[in-house]
């Protein structure tokens, strides 16, 4: 199916260019708008009726690259609509291409996620999503075959079959999964606590992990449809899988937010108040395993994972305490 929309993404471009070729070049721009309208109405036509196609039950054993391009192209067109402007610096701490890695980054609006795709498209970054996301018609399908993951917040055992499944997927498939660590979005802007539940996937597949600052992306919403939204994406830290196989998901949860915490004081924000833990210590956690069952039971001790359109799940996987309050 992949080949077949190229197939027809050219057919139409050609069809387009031999009608509608623009005889003065003031009128290039109109021509341009043109063929942007057709790609969308294609993309979109295209992507409701190859969706019967893609499985809704099975579990796909790698991402299927049709349903990835097709998720990709609607979050760049989506990002353009938005007039979101992003930069991408630390590109140098990087991996290397090829490499399964544990992404962790703050979580400040619904775009980060779209955003982390589109930036680092070169590797299959995944995320992972309440259920409920995975029944929304057409769109559900292509989240699922892409290798996005659902999770049951409501039970404990059914969250720890999550975070293996991702650990799994890292170490055997090749895959990547990003994580937002504080269980919650920021709604103030200020960098909320780490759940260090969230690291266990990495410490299980003895992946490196990467640490992203984001910064720009609650204005979105704000700004459209007269500004552009400038956002900035700083990349601060690669854990090397040395250190996170030999260390507490405590630890690597610690040596990160250090990381988070100096990138926004830098940049001038704010960083909430921490809570002690009530039961994880470093010392009562050996390397590489689940701390205690708080993670997956006290919203205190809960992990999180990213979720779809940025409605962030707990993982392991409860709400943060202040969307448990409110």
């Amino acid at each position: 199916m992949y080949l077949i929309f190229s197939l027809v993404t050219a057919l139409v471009g050609a069809v387009l260019t031999a009608l509608f070729a623009p005889p003065h070049p003031a009128f290039a721009p109109l021509f341009f708008l043109l063929y942007f309208a057709a790609m969308l109405a294609l993309l979109f036509v295209f992507g409701i009726l190859a969706a019967p196609f893609l499985s809704k039950k099975r579990i796909p054993k790698k991402p299927n690259r049709f349903a990835r391009f097709m998720l990709v192209e609607a979050y760049t067109i989506g990002l353009a609509f938005m007039r979101i402007r992003c930069r991408v610096t630390g590109r140098e701490l990087l991996p290397p291409r090829g490499t399964s890695f544990l992404l962790v980054c703050n979580h400040l609006s619904n775009f980060d996620h779209m955003l982390m795709i589109i930036k680092l498209r070169r590797y299959p970054i995944s995320f992972i999503s309440k259920p409920e996301n995975f029944r929304i018609p057409i769109i559900g399908r292509y989240l699922w075959n892409s290798g996005f993951l659902a999770i049951d917040r409501s039970s404990a055992r059914n969250a720890v079959t999550t975070v293996n499944e991702t650990a799994r997927r890292i170490a055997e498939c090749g895959m990547c999964y990003g994580v937002f660590p504080e269980g919650t979005r920021s709604r103030t802007g200020k960098l909320l606590p780490f759940h260090s539940g969230v690291f266990h996937s990495a410490a299980r597949a003895k992946a490196p992990v990467l640490v992203l600052h984001i910064q720009g992306t609650d204005r979105v919403f704000h700004n459209m449809p007269w500004r552009p939204t400038r956002v900035e994406m700083e990349i601060l830290d690669c854990i090397d899988s040395g250190f996170v196989s030999t260390h507490t998901d405590v630890q690597i949860s610690e040596r990160a937010y250090e990381r988070m915490v100096a990138c926004v004081h830098r940049h001038g924000g704010e960083v909430a108040e921490r809570k002690p833990a009530k039961t994880v210590t470093a010392e009562s956690s050996p390397p590489g395993s689940i701390s205690s069952a708080a993670h997956l039971s006290a919203p205190e001790e809960s992990g999180t994972t990213p979720a779809v359109g940025g409605q962030t799940v707990g993982a392991e996987h409860l709400p943060h305490e202040s969307e448990k309050k409110s």
